[in-house]
């Protein structure tokens, strides 16, 4: 019996053997074993599922169409064929290794192609905060209200007073103190860093229903600031100078202006937009 049903199971691949593939190890073997292991892994018992077949022949799909068969796929289901996915098997089935790659382009185009590529910045021009000297200086807060978030939002207002006078003024001029960077330090573990939440916590008798007017709100900074002793050791840590703001607008700048060229690289997950940003940033 036994002899008999292998005969004819086996009967039927002898009588296909003409279509079965060389079984000898290949590239090309190994890779469609590997398309196969990765979409019915041994460790689940496929094999035993109903899903095996599909899964093979996904393998095979993706083996001698490429990744785009799901593209395909979707189109004849009358499904959207997907803006993520028609890009990710774009990503996955693009050329990544081929022999005597070169440029479409003569060998002089080529010379002229290169000079115009800038040097790479040296790591000199890493930006890095330069403490300023606060020992005999006065110690000013300030608070600005601007019309938004972004760095290039225009000043609307700005209001200053020193800690240690009663004198307050209204005018524009460069901050040189981070006072988040400073409050984290002297009032630390705290849910919000957030003007308003630091006076409810720490100046609960001060009046805080009128903040975002910039004036008020140097006033509530001024009495978060005297409220610690030793403040000004910490603002040492905290200060910043007016070379570094310059600088820093700069850096900004060059990102604004030259992020646009790295959009293709983010797209295609060449590049992740922070390692883009960082580039921008120093110039390439």
């Amino acid at each position: 019996m036994l002899k008999e049903s292998l005969y004819e199971v086996f009967s039927k691949y002898a009588g296909n053997a003409g279509k079965l593939s060389n079984l000898g190890s290949s590239n090309g073997n190994e890779n469609l074993n590997q398309m196969i292991a990765k979409k019915a892994p041994k460790s689940q018992h496929y094999s035993g599922s109903d899903s095996l077949s599909f899964r093979v022949a996904a393998a095979i799909a993706q083996k001698n169409e490429g990744h785009g068969f799901i593209v395909e796929v979707n189109k004849a289901s009358c499904l959207s064929p997907g803006k993520r996915t028609t890009t990710r098997a774009g990503y996955l089935d693009r050329t990544t290794y081929e022999t005597s790659v070169d440029f479409a382009v003569s060998s002089e185009r080529q010379e002229e192609l290169i000079a115009e590529i800038p040097s790479t910045p040296s790591s000199s021009r890493k930006l890095k905060p330069v403490a300023a000297q606060v020992s005999d200086s006065t110690l000013i807060v300030a608070d600005l209200e601007t019309t938004g978030f972004s760095t290039s939002s225009s000043i609307i207002q700005i209001a200053a007073a020193p800690l240690h006078s009663d004198e307050s003024f209204n005018r524009f001029v460069q901050p040189s103190n981070d006072t988040v960077k400073l409050f984290k330090k002297v009032y630390p573990d705290q849910q919000s860093y957030k003007l308003q939440d630091l006076v409810k916590s720490f100046a609960p008798d001060f009046e805080s229903s009128n903040a975002h007017n910039a004036e008020h709100d140097v006033s509530m900074l001024k009495n978060l600031v005297t409220n610690k002793p030793n403040m000004e050791e910490s603002l040492r840590d905290a200060v910043f100078s007016t070379e570094y703001v310059i600088a820093n607008n700069e850096k900004l700048s060059n990102k604004n202006r030259n992020i646009g060229s790295f959009t293709d690289l983010i797209t295609s997950n060449i590049l992740t937009k922070s390692q883009s940003s960082t580039l921008a940033a120093y110039g390439l």
